[in-house]
């Protein structure tokens, strides 16, 4: 047996004072405030301090806690304390050491630790690399008090040895006699009382932890503890065995509702809906190291153990188990192999039958076919299959994305990629030519680019047929002082914003004018004609009433007080579509709830376009914003449906939007109720589902209600029926 004491090291784990400093990352400390004493290695200017270190920094993460010491904050550091230890007892140390990296002397030669207590005299290095080593030596007290000591022996700069996690204890060792006890003269501590195993048998009690805790006190000046043991008479065997899934995100985990999981919260849903599992993979274990597989199964396509496979009666020993990757698959979970050891002792948890013993299960998810080519939307220098690009060489210019451009005229235009089908492919993914809406002659002033644009290609009429002033220099204002020639009439910055209250149309001219707008939902025949008194170079009209969805033609024209008339070319734009702009019930809300967490997506919040939106069509999916849940509702006859399992959503509603909305929106729908006619019978054993989303078995002629997850395992993939409350209320 062996006893050992509380740790006799103050402040070893470093985590007093806090960091608070540089962003909580580092920050150096008196000898005062961290209860060690330090000193310089070398003789340096100023007072030794000692820098702790968080894993915020970046460098390490702690072995223990949430700091750690670094033995060189600007030379390098030694750290002691002096230990009031019992002559002739015996110690145990142990600390972390890890090396810093960064050193401009590399790892081996800037890291080195020396610790010494007592007859330890020990030099660390950092042959493990960058990491944590965790190191025990043991030693005897001479002296009633004895130092001791950390010392950074690599170069005296600030890269120094990591060290956390140090402790001292006093321990004692006995056998135990004939009768079985054993005693031990140790002054009052606490203590950890710990056997040491003898092969061949294994330790019954304590189990968990396999040790006793003793405070050994002048109240408790005698205490007595008792381990059972029991001897290994028979070899264990071992049964072992898992399961396979189909890891549709490629997440590692088996996802139960990872989209909807309110349904999981609130009994809505059968444990079924998690992610399938696979039959038919075929599984192999492996001893030790050895090629030849020891035995092999496929996961069972049976119902009661569908996707599973199992391994029964293995000896003590290593073990590996590997599935055989199918075509089109890639393995998410583990990365490789299961390595599991089964112990030569006997263990109560490892020998129960394979349903309960540990499983070792594997993830799988389907791969979409790799894309590296012209048409993959991304921009590939070159891609790998060598297509696209001027030499067709794979060095594409764009690929799928258009871009906007300037033509050689200067119009401001837009430019496609080229995204030819031809079998040379040489021009794939190159640009196609700048094609601009804007052109001499439509009617529309381009600064920069033209100095007149009076809506024909005439010459004579003051603005050329190549769009230049035939009168002299262009001069817009007038009055005073004269000079400059006349102002060319002209139309420009022709907007139109389409909202879903309407249409916004904004533009100028260069002499007062008429406000004219024809339109109409049939090109170059305009069933509306607009023509308001406003003499004026500013022009806005805002067009309400429009059809929804629906794409509108139209043509602004200008008068000026010479009666000369510009017309510009027919321009369209399209309103949007119904579900997107319901109608508002109720009053708009003018600033949208914010909410602070991201959604998988990476976005937050209210859907921009959805504000003040509170009435959907029919087949609209919504999702509460600030539901963490991100429970998905179906609209059906103007009731919410709440979408049972992620299953269903990918199944029927595959790359359909779901709109991020209020609380108040989703709650201003009823819960959506099957229409029957007078109220229907229901066998004994069927499901029910009412309005409050309370879940009932019905059992003998009764309404039983289903308060507990694990009671609703038991109806594992049943259909549950929505139902009224009239239906509940009768049973």
């Amino acid at each position: 047996m062996t006893l050992y004491g509380s740790n006799l090291v103050t402040n070893g784990s470093f985590e007093y004072p806090t960091v608070t400093s540089n962003s909580g990352q580092w920050q150096l400390f008196t000898p005062a405030e961290v209860d060690w004493s330090v000193d310089w290695i070398n003789s340096h200017d100023g007072n030794p301090v000692l820098e702790y270190q968080t894993n915020l920094l970046g460098l390490m993460t702690p072995y223990e806690g949430s700091q750690y010491a670094e033995l060189g904050s600007n030379f390098a550091t030694k750290i002691s304390q002096d230990i009031n230890t019992i002559a002739g007892a015996d110690y145990q140390l142990g600390f972390a050491f890890a090396p810093r990296n960064g050193s401009p002397e590399g790892i081996n030669g800037d890291n080195q630790l020396q610790v010494k207590f007592g007859s330890i005299d020990e030099t660390i290095n950092a042959d493990a690399g960058y990491t944590w080593t965790y190191h025990i030596f043991n030693s005897s007290a001479v002296d009633p008090s004895t130092t001791l000591e950390f010392i950074d022996t690599g170069f005296d700069n600030s890269y120094g040895t990591f060290v956390d996690n140090v402790t001292l204890r006093q321990v004692a060792t006995g056998v135990t006699g004939e009768d079985g006890c054993v005693e031990f003269e140790v002054p009052y501590d606490t203590y950890e009382v710990r056997e040491i195993l003898q092969e061949g048998w294994t330790q019954v009690y304590p189990e968990d932890p396999d040790y006793f805790t003793v405070d050994f006190n002048e109240e408790n000046n005698a205490p007595v503890v008792t381990f059972v043991n029991k001897e290994n008479t028979d070899e264990p065997t071992y049964d072992v065995h898992g399961y396979k899934w189909e890891d549709i995100n490629g997440n590692g985990l088996r996802d139960c509702e990872f989209l909807v999981s309110a349904a999981v919260v609130d009994l809505q849903t059968p444990i079924s809906e998690c992610e399938p599992l696979l039959s038919g993979w075929t599984m192999n274990i492996y001893e030790g190291e050895s090629s030849t597989p020891l035995m092999t199964m496929d996961t069972s396509s049976e119902t009661e153990h569908f996707g599973w496979y199992w391994f029964e009666g293995l000896s003590a020993g290593d073990y590996r188990i590997c599935e055989e990757l199918k075509n089109g698959w890639q393995q998410t979970y583990p990365e490789d192999c299961h390595l599991i050891t089964l112990p030569s002792e006997f263990s109560v948890q490892q020998t129960l039958n394979a349903v309960l013993a540990p499983e070792y299960n594997f993830g799988n998810q389907q791969l979409v076919e790799e894309k590296t080519y012209c048409g993959d939307g991304a921009v590939q220098t070159p891609n790998d299959e060598g297509t696209g690009g001027p030499e067709n060489d794979g060095n594409e210019q764009c690929d799928t994305e258009g871009q906007a451009c300037t033509t050689e005229d200067g119009y401001v235009g837009t430019q496609s990629c080229n995204m030819s089908s031809d079998e040379s492919q040489a021009l794939a993914c190159t640009w196609n030519t700048c094609v601009s809406e804007y052109y001499c002659g439509d009617g529309l002033l381009q600064a920069n680019v033209e100095g007149c644009d009076d809506g024909n290609k005439a010459n004579g009429d003051g603005c050329s047929s190549s769009c230049t002033n035939e009168g002299g220099t262009i001069t817009t204002t007038s009055g005073g002082g004269g000079g400059g020639g006349p102002v060319i009439f002209s139309i420009q910055n022709l907007n139109a914003n389409v909202s879903c209250s309407g249409v916004d149309l904004t533009w100028l001219t260069s002499k007062a004018s008429d406000t004219i707008l024809n339109y109409g939902t049939v090109s170059e025949t305009y069933t509306t004609n607009i023509n308001n008194d406003t003499n004026a170079t500013g022009h806005s009209l805002t067009l309400t009433g429009l059809l929804p969805g629906t794409t509108y033609y139209y043509q602004v024209s200008a008068i000026d007080s010479t009666n000369k008339e510009i017309k510009v070319v027919e321009k369209s734009f399209t309103t949007l579509p119904a579900e997107q702009c319901g109608a508002v019930l109720g009053e708009k809300i003018e600033a949208p709830l914010f909410c602070d967490f991201l959604r998988a997506s990476g976005s937050s919040g209210v859907d921009k376009d959805m504000e003040g939106v509170t009435e959907f069509a029919n087949g609209s999916l919504l999702r509460d914003a600030c539901d963490r849940l991100e429970a998905v509702y179906l609209i059906k006859d103007q009731m919410k449906w709440h979408v049972p399992s992620w299953k269903y959503l990918h199944d029927n509603h595959f790359g359909q939007r779901i709109y991020n909305v209020l609380s108040s929106v989703i709650n201003g729908y009823p819960n959506w109720t099957a229409k029957v006619l007078g109220v229907k019978d229901y066998a004994d054993g069927t499901l029910l589902r009412g309005p409050d989303m309370k879940i009932y078995i019905i059992k003998d002629g009764k309404a039983k209600h289903i308060s507990t997850l694990q009671e609703l395992f038991k109806y594992a993939g049943q259909e549950i029926i929505n139902v009224s409350q009239e239906v509940i209320d009768k049973y």
